[in-house]
């Protein structure tokens, strides 16, 4: 009986499921497979997980059990994501951000052990093995680059060069270095803060005869956390945002060079995961609505629209990390972002 509904289910799936599962198909997810309309016990899951037992629900008010539901996937094990139709149509990249972040926790709490798998698409949500054996991906060639000349350009716009792989090098931030920058060079635009980084990344792959590569390009995503990890010590943290030994969450990654040719690059630095050893895990515990793992996007969301502290000064579950806190952006810079996600439209 019940493959027979979850057939029919599929077959009828709603708009708003329709566009989730674009985004879970084909292993975009860090490598991990979801199956639409999955059976379990009595219930028929919009979509599943089975390695990592997580659910991921798109509610349009049609489960009207949804407490008794959620207790009976609990006791066989199961970890259960919802989201409204109205974010997975308007803030689609938040709500992918959410169900990785579930599937980036750590071995123990209900994520795959010991490994994540490589995507067969490539996705910049998705974290692999800070060692990938793969190397880039096949990409428009470009010039050559000298990586310290490369460093100088970049500090004129408060940027740095971030390791790379292969012929790509990371370009990124640490801490609010470039916020005054970005002020200076900031347009009335849609999204002012990626157009600035467009502009300055044409600008340097013009200067050194690269191709500029850019994280919010797709789909399909390049993949820059598996170069992030492969080219500096940064891992997936409890919240499942990249955290870095020195620059702790208060960092990130604005593009990349593409060079047709290798070019010296410093080695990756061999650094353990420091979330590792931290058994607290304050960054968990700093979230004012306990949004952090697995990160909830309505109830972060409503926080914040509500004039919560995060909304002044940034990120609390970031501020409660020890690492890094000397790059912690300054209160303007931690407002920006958290303006953008409230009123971001990002597909």
């Amino acid at each position: 009986m019940f493959s027979s509904k979850a057939r029919q289910l599929r077959r009828t799936q709603t708009g708003a499921e329709k566009r989730l599962w674009s985004v879970l198909r084909n292993r975009q997810l860090a490598g991990f497979k979801f199956r639409r309309q999955y059976p379990v016990d009595r219930y028929v899951l919009d979509f599943a997980c089975v390695e990592a037992k997580l659910a991921v629900e798109a509610d349009g008010g049609q489960h009207v059990d949804d407490g008794v539901r959620d207790t009976v996937l609990a006791a066989q094990g199961w970890r259960v994501l919802r989201f409204t139709n109205d974010e997975i149509l308007h803030h689609l990249a938040s709500v992918g951000d959410a169900i990785l972040n579930s599937l980036s926790r750590p071995a123990g709490e209900g994520g795959p052990k010991g490994r994540v798998r490589e995507p067969k698409t490539p996705c910049s949500l998705a974290p692999s093995p800070s060692q990938p054996a793969a190397g880039p991906l096949p990409l428009p060639q470009g010039g050559r680059g000298n990586y310290q000349a490369i460093q100088e350009s970049l500090s004129r716009h408060g940027l740095m060069a971030r390791g790379g792989v292969d012929g790509i090098v990371l370009v990124g931030t640490a801490g609010s270095a470039f916020w005054p920058h970005f002020l200076a060079g900031r347009r009335d635009e849609r999204d002012p803060l990626d157009s600035w980084s467009r502009r300055v990344m044409a600008e340097l792959a013009e200067e050194f005869g690269a191709t500029a590569l850019m994280p919010q390009d797709g789909p399909p995503f390049l993949p820059f956390q598996r170069w992030a990890m492969a080219a500096e010590p940064v891992y997936p943290s409890p919240m499942g945002v990249l955290v870095h030994p020195e620059f702790g969450l208060w960092h990130s990654y604005r593009g990349a060079l593409n060079f047709d040719a290798a070019i010296d690059l410093p080695p990756r630095a061999a650094l353990p995961n420091p979330c590792e050893t931290c058994t607290d895990k304050p960054c968990i515990a700093g979230c004012p609505v306990g949004a952090a793992a697995p990160y909830d996007v309505p109830k972060c969301r409503a926080h914040l629209e509500a004039g919560g502290e995060c909304r002044r000064i940034g990120c609390l579950s970031r501020h409660a990390c020890p690492l890094g806190q000397a790059y912690a952006y300054v209160p303007d810079h931690a407002a920006f972002h958290m303006e953008a996600f409230i009123t971001a439209r990002w597909c």
